[in-house]
């Protein structure tokens, strides 16, 4: 990181992404699931990641609207897209059938209906969603009533002549989720005499000494195949799980107090979830300095943002070596998920530059060469990279 910042010499925060390491990753849970991998933009909509991904053989990629299809028009793989959102203007939905999304997230049936009116044809596929809590025991009342909703759009949806599929959500974190998740799904199918697409399993979320994202795609496979799901296919959202580990912020220090300091990124840009990612098992944050040597005592500091908010400062307590001053960088890793998105322009401050560590071309070997590309991460940005 060191030799990094060098020869960049950065004005501004950097958002680095490992492309050996993503490209990994994702291989890794295309091998050990049984179904379809996704990636949803909400997570990490950088088009490098997304070019990543779909080189190493992710082909579904989970959208919010139209204006991500935009995104996913710059990619030289075929991309089957999923619309993740249930909530859609009628316009929305017309315009997301003539671009080729075939698969539509549903939670009431209102939306199935508006659905059916403004597309209509039955090549179609609904993924109904089903909230966590209702896969594991469904005995309050307002389970029940959920079970119902479930039972009613399904035979809805069946009545309209779309395939149905069910989506847990947000998703699953452990083994034992996962058979909750499948057993549901299977019990669903047989008391409504509907049979079920797919089983959408949600979004993969890795716990602190939980299991890790091998052994939930494993634990899948095993679960499925022991339920008798051989025709249901499965689908599993390991955005977080690959991405994540993949990428890491590097920020500078504007100003030390005696138990503070001020980056140059703060809540209003990629360190929104910061306080999120301190309190997680993984690497600490490492503070690198281009002339000198840290000091190797250390202490907590206070970390606040840019920016004149007091909303831009965090509760979690920074570990860093005592005589950390201005001009310091400090490298945050596991920043891959829930960063780029939340960047605004708040107070004129607005960071886009990334380093794509990728093998130089000319070795094919694992030494790294970094590239600065720019990237828009707004949501009110342009669609376009």
């Amino acid at each position: 990181m060191l030799d990094l910042l060098q020869r960049l010499q950065p004005a501004e925060p950097l958002f680095c992404v490992d492309e050996m390491l993503l490209d990994q990753r994702a291989r890794v849970v295309l091998a050990t699931f049984d179904g379809d991998i996704c990636h949803d933009l909400l997570v990490n909509p950088h088009p490098r990641i997304l070019a990543s991904l779909a080189q190493a053989g992710i082909r579904r990629f989970a959208i919010s609207g139209p204006a991500d299809l935009a995104r996913l028009d710059q990619l030289a793989e075929p991309i089957i897209p999923l619309l993740r959102q249930p909530i859609n203007s009628r316009h929305d939905l017309q315009v997301m059938a003539r671009r080729g999304v075939r698969v539509f997230a549903i939670d009431h049936l209102d939306g199935l209906a508006k659905l059916h009116d403004e597309v209509g044809f039955d090549e179609l596929e609904v993924e109904i969603m089903v909230p966590a809590s209702l896969i594991r025991q469904p005995c309050e009342a307002s389970d029940r009533l959920h079970d119902q909703a479930v039972g009613a759009m399904l035979r809805a949806s069946r009545a309209y002549g779309f395939s149905t599929s069910i989506a847990i959500c947000p998703g699953v974190s452990s083994g034992s989720d996962i058979a909750a998740a499948l057993a549901y799904g299977r019990s669903l199918a047989q008391r409504s005499g509907i049979a079920l697409t797919a089983i959408n399993l949600g979004s993969a979320e890795i716990r602190p000494g939980g299991e890790t994202i091998e052994q939930l795609c494993t634990a899948a496979s095993a679960h499925a195949a022991r339920l008798g799901l051989a025709t249901t296919r499965l689908r599993l959202d390991t955005s977080r799980a690959v991405v994540d580990s993949s990428c890491s912020v590097v920020v500078q220090v504007l100003l030390r107090k005696p138990d503070a300091i001020y980056l140059n990124d703060g809540r209003f840009g990629w360190l929104h979830s910061l306080d999120r990612r301190l309190r997680r098992d993984g690497p600490a944050p490492r503070l690198r300095r281009l002339n000198g040597t840290p000091s190797g005592a250390t202490r907590s500091f206070h970390v606040f943002g840019p920016t004149c908010d007091s909303w831009d400062a965090f509760e979690t307590a920074m570990e860093l070596p005592a005589d950390v001053r201005e001009g310091d960088w400090i490298e945050i890793a596991a920043m891959g998920a829930d960063t780029l998105p939340w960047a605004c322009a708040f107070n004129g401050l607005h960071p886009d530059l990334c380093a794509v560590i990728a093998p130089r071309a000319e070795t094919g070997r694992t030494s790294h060469a970094a590239v600065p590309i720019t990237h828009l991460p707004s949501s009110t940005a342009s669609a376009q990279p």
